[in-house]
């Protein structure tokens, strides 16, 4: 046990009295990295109290002021979801021997006993998989008050039914789509690269934990997790580690390799699953779409021009239909000033499609459609008038085909408040960038007029939305990625470290008057485009991704320093010293030592 874990459980069990006085409070914990002892100088203390009924808002805050400074003014109402009774949670922070600048953070969650007992009855009795964190958390958890309980609960998780294991391991073993993984790595997409990484990685790792009868934390305390496993490919924590360290390419055939080794440890324990379906579903080939042409749609094969056509023909025989655009990655043609070398060579991707409506259509006309493309439907998504419209996914001549639907006054109310009223809105400028770089199928003089207006990017808009992305920026969340860049959780430290990059990017791009695309499309184009941008940005942004965790984070700070400047120099009315303060500050408190209070007689 580390000696910061050893303090912060002496502090846990002076806190734990102040609710396990409550006759409410059957049951109290601290858990997290102090409860498995493998705390380090930045963890705080998270408390578990387990209540007879859910605490009422006044019952949390009369507690947590009898402790230390509320942080949280607003406290969140207790709910509880029957359909996910481990995940059913509230917390509140509070700060001991200080307030929030100067105190030590102290967080306390509250569960209700009943939510817990149907979580173990369902999950282990009835073997239905909901999300293992609550039984990590009784498993690794250090009792401060109703231990009787604690033991009947960890009674209950100790053995892990075969058909619950069973489950749990067909449930993570699903690496479909590995063409996108290799995809991505060979155009270099690093943001996207490394989601997909993490996101394998994490399969990997909660799968084996089940091979194990094992709970796991993987995302926080990836090594620690990894520890746990016994069963497990061999050097899994330095091979994991190596991944993102990598060129793209090599760290996806290396991940590759773990999948595979993963594939046959799965095959050997658990015989009965049909280990090899999943192998073939996860490895099988390429879409049959194949872009070979960046400029234009003339140079396909005859069996892609049919496809073509019969969509166009499906949507565009509807006299609800105003117009329609090819979107996605074969519209990216348009960007101004292109010289990647992910353009020149063969790419693959689904087939994206805007339909434009003149009302909201029905979904008996979506469907009619997708029969006359003679498509067989994945998923369909009701019609949402406030957000983004509809979607449909379907497959067609073995493509896979994305279609979203939008109504004509969707699109003008879109392009006016961004246009005119300088809305920020990241999802509105999202289906502007789309709007530009689409190719017209259907109306084509529609389609470029909203085209012509999409090209105007006010000041006002500029200031507008880097004022919000500064605003809305976690700084004190986000800058602990300087934490997990020191500790074992390298999974959480790739997901911090890449919001804070996408963050940055919505600045340099509104900077250069450039609308950032929909989460998920590829982002080399536009990084490539950029003139306001610091010194050598798109090789210092893609090397950023392969340094040690360390210097790419001093790395990526050096960047976002030089964007403050840029900011500073193109626009000097965009107030940004609060932003650049709480950058420079706002980082968790480092406890080396108990502030000098918290084992004395009085908190």
């Amino acid at each position: 046990m580390t000696n910061a874990s050893k303090w912060r459980i002496a502090l846990a069990r002076r806190i734990a009295p102040t609710y396990a006085n409550h006759p409410k409070v059957k049951v109290v914990v601290v858990g997290g990295s102090v409860g498995r002892g493998i705390a380090d100088h930045y963890s705080d203390v998270e408390i578990g109290v387990f209540w007879t009924e859910p605490p009422s808002k006044t019952e949390r805050e009369t507690l947590a002021e009898q402790i230390g400074v509320v942080y949280r003014e607003q406290m969140s109402p207790y709910k509880f979801d029957p359909r996910h009774p481990g995940e059913e949670e509230v917390d509140e922070a509070i700060y001991v021997c200080g307030d929030k600048d100067s105190g030590f953070n102290v967080d306390i969650k509250h569960k209700t006993i009943a939510a817990v007992e149907q979580y173990l009855v369902e999950m282990f009795d009835g073997c239905q998989f909901h999300d293992n964190r609550l039984a990590e958390v009784l498993s690794h958890s250090i009792p401060l008050y109703g231990q009787s309980l604690i033991e009947q609960w960890r009674t209950k998780i100790a053995t892990c039914p075969a058909e619950l294991t069973q489950k749990i391991v067909q449930t993570h073993l699903r690496f479909e789509l590995w063409w996108l993984c290799e995809q991505f790595a060979k155009e270099e997409e690093m943001i996207l690269v490394q989601e997909q990484f993490c996101e394998r990685l994490t399969r990997i790792i909660s799968m084996l934990a089940a091979l194990n009868r094992v709970y796991v934390l993987a995302i926080k305390w990836t090594d620690w997790s990894i520890e746990q496993l016994q069963i497990a490919p061999s050097d899994l924590i330095h091979r994991a580690q190596q991944i993102f360290e990598q060129s793209p390419q090599v760290a996806t055939q290396q991940l590759r390799q773990l999948i595979e080794e993963t594939f046959d440890l799965v095959k050997r324990h658990f015989p009965d699953i049909d280990v090899e379906s999943q192998r073939q579903k996860a490895f099988k080939g390429t879409p049959k779409w194949v872009i070979r042409s960046k400029s234009d749609l003339t140079n396909l094969k005859s069996w892609q021009q049919k496809l073509l056509q019969n969509v166009k023909r499906a949507y565009g025989s509807n006299p609800n239909v105003k117009a329609m655009m090819l979107s996605g990655l074969a519209s990216l043609r348009h960007i101004n000033g292109l010289t990647s070398r992910q353009r020149a060579s063969n790419n693959y991707a689904d087939l994206e499609f805007i339909v434009f409506w003149a009302k909201i259509p029905t979904e008996t006309e979506r469907r009619q459609a997708i029969q006359a493309v003679c498509g067989t439907l994945q998923s369909i998504e009701p019609f949402d008038a406030k957000q983004e419209g509809g979607r449909d996914n379907y497959n067609a001549f073995g493509v896979n085909l994305d279609v979203q639907h939008v109504t004509i006054g969707q699109i003008t109310g879109i392009l006016r408040s961004v246009l005119n009223q300088f809305d920020p809105s990241m999802t509105k400028q999202a289906m502007i960038a789309t709007l530009m770089h689409g190719i017209p199928l259907h109306n084509e003089n529609l389609i470029q007029q909203w085209q012509q207006k999409s090209t105007l990017y006010p000041d006002e808009l500029v200031q507008s939305t880097v004022s919000q992305v500064l605003s809305n920026f976690k700084w004190a969340w986000s800058n602990r990625v300087e934490i997990y860049a020191h500790r074992d959780g390298s999974l959480f430290f790739r997901g911090l470290f890449t919001y804070q990059v996408q963050e940055m990017l919505k600045i340099l791009m509104s900077l250069n008057r450039m609308y950032m695309p929909k989460y998920g499309n590829r982002l080399n184009p536009f990084i490539e485009a950029l003139q306001v941008a610091p010194p050598d940005f798109a090789s210092r942004f893609k090397r950023m991704f392969q340094l040690p965790p360390v210097s790419a984070v001093d790395e990526l700070w050096d960047l976002i320093g030089e964007m403050f400047s840029l900011i500073e120099t193109d626009f000097p009315e965009i107030a940004i010293t609060g932003a650049q303060e709480k950058f420079r500050l706002e980082r968790r408190k480092s406890w080396i030592e108990p502030p000098e209070s918290v084992l004395s007689e009085r908190l």
